[in-house]
Order: C-alpha cells, then structure tokens, then sequence
C-alpha cells in the first residue's frame, strides 16, 4: 500500500511537472490568439472604409467624357459631395490609423497588418489628394465651358 502511495505520488509529481512546464506555451499561445484576434477584427472593421475610399478614389480619377462637359456643374456638385463625405469620415479614418498603429507595436505581429495600416494611410492621403485634383480640373472646365458659351456675348459687349 506504502509503495502505491509513493509510486502514485511520483506520478502526481510528474504530472505537475509536465503542466507547469506547458504553462509559458499555453500563456505565449493565448497572447497570439488574442494578437491575431485584433489583427483580424482590425482588417474587418477597416473592410468598409477602403471601399468608402476605393469608390472615391474611382469617381475621382475616372475620365470626363467630352459629352459631360456640359453637366459640369452636376459635375462639380458631386465632387464636392465626394470631398464632404471624406471630410466626415476623416476622424473615423484617422482613429482607424492610430489603432492600427497601436497593434504595430507588438512585437510579434502578423506581416499582413502593416500593409491594412498603410492600405487605410495611404488610401486616405492618395484619395482626398486625387478628389480635390478633380473638383481643381472641374472647375477650370467650367470656366472655360463658360467662356465657350458666352464669348461672343463678351467680344460684343468689348466691342461696343
């Protein structure tokens, strides 16, 4: 009975043992998880706001077809609907920015999250530089669709 209860005692030791040396790769483990956790919860919560930036971007560099320069009002209208809404997204975006860059600061993340950080940095930056490019262009056209329209009003008004 004596030599049982030793022999079941030195297993229980054993056992102990083996958990308690399992436990910084059960910890390291459960820290990862929780890491890749953000990282993919991260990419899903930016998901919407690169499509946001995407259809802008895609308004924006999209080419004026010569029959629509007579609508270039509507047209600049639309322009700069497209530049408020990037200027009510800006505080959402830019937070999305810092947290990403929150994440970027383990050590151990994952090599796609800094590429979601930069998509979502750059995105924004190229795309509100690309819209107001545009509603620049639009509005030159305008003036000189303008001036096309009413130039021999003007010559006729300089002349006399």
């Amino acid at each position: 009975w004596y030599q049982r209860r030793v022999h079941g005692g030195d297993k229980l030791d054993a056992l102990i043992q083996k958990h308690e040396e399992l436990i910084p790769s059960v910890q390291k483990t459960a820290v990862m998880v929780d890491l890749y956790w953000k990282c993919y919860a991260y990419g899903d919560e930016l998901k919407p706001h690169v499509e946001f930036l995407d259809g802008i971007m895609l308004s924006s560099t999209r080419e004026i077809a010569p029959s629509c320069i007579e609508n270039v009002d509507e047209l600049i209208e639309r322009q700069e609907k497209s530049l408020q809404q990037l200027d009510a997204k800006r505080n959402v975006v830019v937070d999305l920015i810092d947290k990403g860059k929150v994440i970027l600061q383990h050590p151990e993340k994952p090599k796609f999250l800094e590429a979601n950080v930069k998509r979502i940095e750059e995105g924004w930056d190229d795309t509100k530089k690309k819209a107001q490019e545009r509603l620049q262009l639009l509005m030159k056209l305008g003036c000189f669709h303008w001036y096309a329209e009413n130039s021999e009003t003007i010559v006729t008004e300089f002349r006399n």
